[in-house]
């Protein structure tokens, strides 16, 4: 039985763009502590880039265990698009691989061109690394709507500039390849 389940698919895990490196989210038993790692192939080393920490719980995706977690691993740039719900939302941070910094917060920035930061990305459908944007869905950003709705926004990585795509006073689910398992005899 061949599947696509497992680090890989759920993007928790990435090679980087040469044979060398491998980086790994290592989630500590009881989940308060998450670690980005990165693995040397040749040595056999890892080396801890960053951790979060929390009194209560980290979730390591944004909707439910059965959905990939919204990191991504941004090969042209080797940068990690980080998300977290550290401020009390789930939102986006941008990291640098080789040196484990953050180099800005993405989404809900309070001095950002969205000021208001009390809405959660849902999920992030496309990254569009030529482009730097990501098209990511939202939940709680139209004031008076279902915090549960769903809208399809594009967010500028460099800025954190958002554009809504879509969005309506009706729940949006988006289903591409990487949403679904997909199980295959050999």
């Amino acid at each position: 039985l061949n599947h696509n389940w497992g680090v890989f698919f759920t993007h928790t895990a990435r090679w980087a763009g040469n044979d060398r490196h491998a980086y790994f989210i290592a989630l500590e038993r009881g989940e308060r502590i998450m670690r980005m790692v990165e693995f040397d192939t040749h040595t056999g080393n890892t080396r801890v880039l960053f951790e979060e920490m929390s009194d209560t719980h980290i979730n390591i995706v944004t909707s439910d265990y059965m959905s990939p977690s919204a990191h991504r691993y941004l090969a042209s740039s080797n940068e990690l698009l980080w998300w977290s719900e550290r401020s009390g939302w789930g939102h986006l941070y941008l990291y640098d691989l080789n040196t484990g910094e953050l180099k800005r917060q993405i989404t809900g920035e309070k001095s950002s061109a969205s000021s208001d930061s009390e809405w959660s990305v849902r999920e992030v459908l496309h990254v569009d690394e030529q482009r730097r944007e990501i098209l990511i869905q939202t939940a709680g950003r139209v004031a008076g709507r279902d915090p549960y709705y769903r809208d399809i926004c594009r967010v500028q990585i460099d800025t954190g500039e958002i554009t809504t795509v879509y969005s309506s006073d009706e729940d949006t689910c988006v289903h591409y390849p990487e949403s679904i398992a997909v199980y295959a005899d050999n």
